[in-house]
C-alpha cells in the first residue's frame, strides 16, 4: 500500500474512430483501433464519450487492454441504431465513466461488432499518475 495517495499528474485526452469494419472476436484477435497508451507510471481513465459519425446501425462498442500479453476484453457499451444524423438535433452521446485504472505502458484498443455505415468518434478523458 502507498504511504500517499497517488492522483493524476498529467492529464490527457484521446480520440479515434472506430472505422466501420466488424471484429465479431471477444479474445483479443483480428483487427483492433488503438484508443491510448498508458504513460510510464500508469494511467487512469475517467471518462469514455462514443458519438456517431453519421447514420449507423446498432453494434456492440468492445474496448481491450493490451499489457504486454496480448489484448483481453475488458468493457462492452451497446450503440443504438441512428437513422440519421441531424443538422437541428444534438445527437445524444454514450457516456462511461469506468474509473479504471490500467499498469503501465499498456495499450487500449476499441472494436465494433457489426459493420458500420459511418463509424463512431470514441474519446477519452484521462490521466497519467
Amino acid at each position: 500500500m502507498a504511504a500517499n495517495p497517488v492522483f493524476v499528474g498529467t492529464p490527457k485526452w484521446a480520440q479515434t474512430s472506430s472505422g466501420t469494419s466488424a471484429n465479431t472476436a471477444t479474445d483479443g484477435s483480428g483487427t483492433i483501433v488503438h484508443l491510448l497508451t498508458a504513460g510510464t507510471q500508469g494511467s487512469r481513465i475517467d471518462s469514455i464519450q462514443v458519438w456517431h459519425r453519421g447514420a449507423n446501425p446498432a453494434s456492440v462498442l468492445r474496448f481491450f487492454l493490451n499489457t504486454g500479453g496480448g489484448y483481453g476484453l475488458i468493457q462492452e457499451a451497446n450503440i443504438l441504431t441512428l437513422a440519421t444524423l441531424s443538422q437541428t438535433d444534438a445527437s445524444i452521446p454514450i457516456i462511461l465513466k469506468p474509473n479504471l485504472v490500467i499498469p503501465a505502458n499498456s495499450y487500449v484498443g476499441i472494436t465494433v461488432g457489426t459493420a458500420l455505415t459511418t463509424g463512431v468518434q470514441v474519446s477519452a478523458e484521462y490521466g497519467d499518475f
